[in-house]
């Protein structure tokens, strides 16, 4: 647990009172601040007050009581019109900020730690995982927390000399940072992989969107490393601005590429990603990029860094290999990528594999399917479900062959007919990648993913 004794005798305000809203208020307590929690929902209020803590509605409090308010990231705090609690600080002239935001003063006033943040519209969560598996592989005392999994940042180990905490961070929590404004608060290396269309509901525009990611560099110093993807407009925009002691960026047009599996920079290849079967696709090679050049920041050897890759065992939901069912014409792959919920996380998975049999659907995100019509000419074809098939059915009018069904179920039943029936020789993958939010059929992604897994099963794929 992270210390917070330097705000002891301070008086918080909390709001939210979800894992990061109750692991907040009880790190501070901890650290004898005096914390005072509501929520909108009288359930997480009887919740809080059952495990001990002081709840009292805000509504009737003076906020010039208080030293700052710690805000749970899904409450709004411009778009579309900020939450009454927000309006209230504002009044007030009262901070707001996160849980990051505690933790990035804490590690930053010790000084002995160092932090990684790692941000970016898709493929957080696996450059973070592998840049934290890279490290401990290594040696290094790295913490893996914030926008991934069931850990907080303040629930990772106390602050330690020479520690690393990789840190993967939404545009939410970053806007919930104010001192990413001060000078000597910026992370010790900040990464941005990529910008895309996403949570529009929340910041108003793509530009504002873009600007909050950028945050994570504004104070960094020659001691810092900044690593930005260049492969989109707001990236190259970046990675021109920003200046930091070793600005690299990745991307086919940057300092360090990745092309055919291979990492590269200056006509030399590093690595070679062909035996990480983990790691396939360039939206893969780019995580390995960022991570090669992490590594090489902390002086890990060429060949640890390259053992490590080889042995990653990827995530769960994002691109991960369910199984295969072998045939007399080639292997078919069962894929499930349940995680690519917009455009912008599917088009890299369509560019992994030749013989696509595409499964999406579900409840559409701003933005549709444009920026995969060219990718999508080169799919097998599609099987659309859900809210949004008719939807993505017209958009594919033209562009590639399509079906539409009512449950991905049925969906993926289908795309292994067609396989069996109609395959060329080679290798065929039937991918789920549903360009879309999962709210119309399943609670969340992650259940999304099970049932595909559990499909790809029950139609006879093995384990790879």
């Amino acid at each position: 647990m992270i210390d917070l004794s330097l705000f002891s005798g301070q008086r918080f305000a909390v709001f939210g009172l979800g894992i990061s809203g109750l692991s907040t208020a009880l790190v501070l307590e901890k650290a004898g601040a005096d914390v005072t929690l509501w929520d909108d929902n009288e359930v997480s209020c009887q919740n809080a007050i059952d495990l001990g803590h002081h709840v009292k509605n805000l509504a009737s409090e003076d906020f010039r009581q208080f030293d700052g308010l710690i805000l749970s990231p899904g409450v709004p705090l411009t778009h579309p019109k900020p939450h009454w609690v927000v309006n209230k600080a504002n009044v007030a002239n009262l901070p707001i900020m996160g849980d990051v935001e505690l933790f990035l003063q804490a590690v930053k006033q010790d000084r002995r730690a160092k932090i990684v943040a790692v941000t970016g519209t898709n493929g957080k969560s696996t450059t973070v995982s592998l840049i934290h598996h890279v490290l401990r592989q290594a040696g290094l005392d790295a913490h893996l927390g914030g926008n991934i999994g069931s850990t907080t940042v303040l629930d990772m180990p106390e602050i330690a000399q020479d520690r690393i905490y990789v840190v993967e961070l939404s545009s939410y929590q970053i806007d919930l940072m104010p001192s990413l404004q001060k000078q000597g608060f910026a992370p010790d290396i900040s990464v941005l992989i990529n910008v895309s269309a996403d949570h529009i509901d929340r910041h108003g525009s793509i530009e504002n969107y873009a600007e909050v990611k950028s945050q994570i560099f504004v104070q960094q110093s020659a001691d810092d490393l900044a690593i930005i993807g260049v492969d989109d407009e707001f990236g190259a925009r970046f990675a021109k601005y920003y200046d930091a002691k070793s600005l690299s960026a990745v991307g086919r047009l940057a300092d360090i590429y990745c092309e055919n599996g291979q990492i590269s920079a200056g006509g030399k290849i590093l690595l070679d990603l062909s035996d990480a079967p983990n790691l396939q696709g360039v939206h893969n090679a780019q995580n390995a990029a960022i991570t090669y050049m992490i590594a090489q920041y902390f002086k890990v050897d060429d060949a640890v860094i390259a053992k490590a890759m080889n042995d990653f065992s990827g995530l769960e939901h994002r691109m991960e290999l369910v199984g295969k069912i072998s045939t007399d014409f080639g292997d078919i792959l069962f894929i499930n990528d349940s995680k690519a919920t917009n455009a912008g996380a599917v088009k890299p998975a369509l560019g992994a594999y030749e013989q696509i049999y595409w499964v999406a659907g579900g409840r559409a995100k701003q933005g549709g399917l444009k920026p995969l019509l060219k990718p999508l000419q080169k799919i097998k074809k599609a099987y659309l479900y859900g809210q949004c098939a008719q939807d993505f059915a017209g958009q594919l009018i033209g562009v590639a062959n399509f079906e539409v069904f009512s449950q991905m179920s049925e969906s993926v039943n289908k795309a292994l007919t067609d396989i069996m029936h109609n395959a060329e020789d080679g290798l065929k993958v039937i991918l789920l990648s549903p360009a879309a939010a999962s709210f119309d059929q399943f609670e969340n992604f992650e259940m999304r993913g099970k049932q595909f897994k559990q499909l790809a099963k029950k139609l006879g794929a093995k384990p790879i």
